[in-house]
Parts: structure tokens; C-alpha cells; sequence
């Protein structure tokens, strides 16, 4: 009887502490979060869309292979973006470095 008293006594702490972490705007329910996470997603892949031909128009030394290239790695990008959820901030996407997706000289994608 001790033990379940002490639990109920815990388990009231941790809802209060909670309750207190929404007032303070330190937690947020997941649905928030992925809302947010959709829009930012949807707002960088907007900018990223702008990468290629702003390339284009400033460089025109780029060729049209130089470009495609780019314009892969930006789908990437965006699609990676437009896919995330909660669930994924505990893979480890992140370690992947630039030169992981672009393609080696002659390589097919």
C-alpha cells in the first residue's frame, strides 16, 4: 500500500511538472511540432527550389550537367525536408556530408 502511494505521489509530481513545462512553452504537443517541422520543411524547399536556376543565371559557365547536378542533390534536400517526422530526430541523417550526394565523376544516379 506504501509503495502504490508513492507511485500515485510520483506519477502526480510528474503531471504538475509537466503541466508547468506547457505553461513556461517549454513542451508543445506533437501535432504542434509537426506542423511546424511541415512548414519549415516546405518553406526551405521553396528556397532550395530557387538554388538552380539562380546558378544558372549568375554562373552560365555551369554546364547543363553541372546544373543537373545540382538539381538532384537539391530534390534530395527537399524531399528529405518534405518527409520528416518527430520519429525521425533520433536517426542519425544528420552525419551525412555534402559530398555524400553528389554522384562520382561518371556515376549514374
Amino acid at each position: 500500500m506504501v509503495a502504490e502511494r508513492a507511485r500515485l505521489a510520483r506519477e502526480q509530481a510528474d503531471k504538475i511538472a509537466m503541466q508547468n513545462a506547457v505553461t513556461r512553452g517549454e513542451l508543445a504537443p506533437a501535432y504542434v511540432l509537426e506542423e511546424v517541422l511541415s512548414r519549415a520543411g516546405a518553406r526551405a524547399a521553396r528556397l532550395l527550389e530557387t538554388i538552380p536556376g539562380t546558378l544558372r543565371r549568375r554562373l552560365p559557365q555551369l554546364s547543363s550537367d553541372d546544373i543537373a547536378v545540382v538539381t538532384g542533390i537539391v530534390a534530395k534536400a527537399r524531399n528529405l525536408a518534405a518527409s520528416m517526422k518527430l520519429a525521425d530526430v533520433d536517426t542519425d541523417d544528420d552525419a551525412m556530408t555534402p559530398d555524400d550526394t553528389v554522384p562520382a565523376e561518371g556515376d549514374a544516379e
